[in-house]
């Protein structure tokens, strides 16, 4: 009786020992899962706080590339502005045959040549081109010769001095120095300044007839033709390769062009189809950089009549060979422009040119 009880309570010990198993095995899976639930929920954070970031800064990338694009618009309305501003010229051209070395006929029009002015980028240059063609002062292109033409090349001139390449003079004196070099000999119609050497521009410039790349860094692009190809080719047709013309290619008349007669660009016009309904009137506002160009009304410019006789012969252009020099005055050095491979502003006047003998 009391070895049955005792093998009772043996067994009740064990089945007890397997309960308690049992339960600890079950407190520790619940553990687990309240374990795995904790990190389920720390990844859900991590994950929210990834998504949270990666908007912020999608946001700040979008805020970001926006007032980049706004900042764009605004430089490039602030640069179409300016250059909507950009003064204009024109001068007009005549040819005349030659009746002998010193007599021509009277010149008749073969056209005007309209040309921007870059003011935005070389106000000083700009202005004193401006200022001759308009004829603020006693300087004036009127009459003045193109002396120096050369198929394929370009087409010199504006020696207001002299008519023979010898001469010129700009608004701030005899000569001044080069504003900026960074602007390139691009298209035909460049419009560029002449000069013997480094910082001695004056009045003299050129018109290309193509795009003369071994200039640039050497002479101030100032201007582009936005007018008068055709006449530009009649002149072209006028040179000859040594650069001496055929006939006389003169300038009769200039002045600037009003605000009203001004032709747009051809990228502006592009601008103005794409966005016509909100470009601003180009006739308001602020004039360029720079000391303000005003306009010459009409009929107060003082109308100067050139007698026709060949500017680019004649006296100045005798030199008396036993005296070694000009027989009229002091010339100064021819101002040209080099054909590729030469040099500009070393040895003769005439090699300064790249020209040969008349």
């Amino acid at each position: 009786m009391l070895q049955r009880r005792a093998g009772r309570g043996g067994r009740g010990g064990g089945g007890h020992e397997k309960k308690k198993k049992r339960w600890r095995e079950e407190l520790e899976g619940e553990g687990e899962v309240e374990a795995s639930a904790e990190q389920q929920r720390a990844y859900e954070e991590l994950q929210r706080d990834l998504r949270e970031r990666e908007a912020f800064e999608a946001e700040n990338r979008a805020r970001l590339k926006k007032e980049e694009e706004e900042a764009a618009a605004r430089a490039r309305k602030e640069r179409e502005e300016l250059r909507r501003r950009r003064p204009q010229v024109y001068l007009e051209v005549g040819t005349a045959a030659r009746k002998d070395r010193t007599k021509v006929e009277r010149p008749e029009s073969i056209g005007r040549l309209v040309f921007e002015l870059f003011a935005d980028a070389v106000p000083k240059t700009c202005k004193n081109f401006r200022s001759l063609c308009a004829g603020d002062g006693a300087l004036t292109y009127v009459g003045c010769p193109f002396h120096r033409i050369i198929p394929g090349f370009m087409a010199q001139g504006g020696d207001i001095t002299r008519h023979d390449g010898t001469g010129g003079e700009s608004i701030y004196g005899l000569t001044f120095e080069d504003e900026n070099l960074s602007l390139v000999h691009s298209e035909r119609g460049t419009l560029s300044m002449a000069n013997s050497g480094p910082d001695t521009n004056s009045s003299q410039f050129f018109v290309t007839f193509g795009a003369p790349s071994w200039l640039d860094g050497k002479h101030v692009v100032f201007g582009r033709m936005l007018d008068g190809m055709d006449v530009l080719a009649k002149m072209e047709e006028c040179g000859t390769a040594e650069g001496k013309p055929k006939e006389l290619v003169v300038i009769i008349s200039c002045g600037e062009v009003q605000e009203e007669e001004k032709i747009v660009p051809p990228e502006l016009q592009e601008e103005g189809k794409k966005d016509e309904a909100t470009m601003e009137d180009p006739t308001e506002g602020p004039l360029l950089a720079g000391e303000p160009h005003g306009q010459v009304a009409a009929g107060t410019r003082k109308e100067r009549k050139p007698d026709w006789e060949d500017p680019t012969e004649g006296p100045l252009l005798v030199e008396d060979e036993a005296a070694g020099g000009a027989t009229v005055g002091e010339k100064r050095p021819r101002e040209g422009v080099a054909r590729e491979g030469e040099e500009a502003g070393g040895g003769s006047k005439r090699q300064r040119m790249g020209e040969g003998s008349d």
